[in-house]
């Protein structure tokens, strides 16, 4: 047994299914001032991806680049693109933005690795000018450049952090508000 809110032995939360629960007391700012209020709603429920999921995801997909490192590009794109998928997707209803985008940051790292990896002796901005491009308004995506019917297209890496993130459904808890109460008593 664990605790959502209060800090007693064990950090407050648990992790079920690959996710985090925790309560934390909610607050916002007055518009306009550095002062807070506290609403209605005393507490909310965060679920978040747990770290460890976050890392065992991480680990699959460095595995994946570090064991076809003679692979071509073409064919690490497609070997990559189900497991971000999926993995985002599953997780995307209780996930932040910021988490979206520093796992990209991570893949980012470990294609650029990979890259330099199969060139060694080649200079950095031709390893960037090859592998990574700019496709529209987003700068370095690892994408392989086709050219099919005279006409030029490209075949990139799914990214994590384009797929929206879904809009969380608040939970109340009829007993959270008079924890919350009770807790702040002292």
């Amino acid at each position: 047994m664990v605790h959502t809110y209060k800090k007693e032995v064990h950090p407050p939360g648990f992790d079920f299914l690959g996710f985090n629960i925790i309560h934390k007391i909610r607050w916002s700012y007055v518009r306009n001032t550095k002062k807070r209020i506290f609403s209605k709603q005393k507490l909310i429920t965060l679920i978040n991806p747990s770290k460890s999921e976050v890392k065992t995801h991480l680990r699959e997909l460095k595995k994946i680049i570090k064991s076809h490192e003679g692979l071509s590009q073409e064919k690490l794109i497609d070997l990559l693109n189900p497991v971000i998928e999926y993995w985002t997707l599953s997780k995307r209803q209780f996930s932040t933005f910021r988490l979206f985008q520093k796992l990209d940051i991570y893949v980012y790292s470990y294609l650029w690795d990979w890259a330099k990896k199969r060139h060694p002796m080649m200079a950095e901005s031709k390893i960037r000018s090859n592998y990574f491009h700019k496709l529209g308004n987003q700068s370095s995506v690892f994408a392989k450049k086709l050219i099919v019917n005279n006409t030029e297209t490209y075949k990139k890496l799914f990214s994590h952090s384009l797929i929206k993130v879904g809009k969380l459904a608040y939970i109340k808890n009829p007993d959270a508000d008079s924890l919350c109460e009770n807790s702040m008593k002292f």
